[in-house]
């Protein structure tokens, strides 16, 4: 598998598995205590956001700043 196509399918992994922002360009996904942000386009991770503990459920607000 060349790695374009592993980092596509990682890319589509994230799409359906994060919470999608309002403008579909940025995922969040949880993981037992930390939040990911990534962007979509490039399947870069932007953030990374610690808990002190765990992390129940995501939601992005309505004009996807928070």
């Amino acid at each position: 598998m060349a790695r374009g196509d592993a980092r596509t399918r990682a890319v589509e992994l994230l799409a359906r598995v994060g919470i999608p922002s309002p403008d579909g360009r940025q995922v969040a996904t949880r993981y037992t205590n930390e939040v990911r942000i990534w962007d979509l386009q490039s399947g870069n991770m932007l953030r990374r956001l610690s808990a002190t503990g765990l992390v129940p459920g995501l939601r992005w607000s309505a004009d996807g700043k928070q």
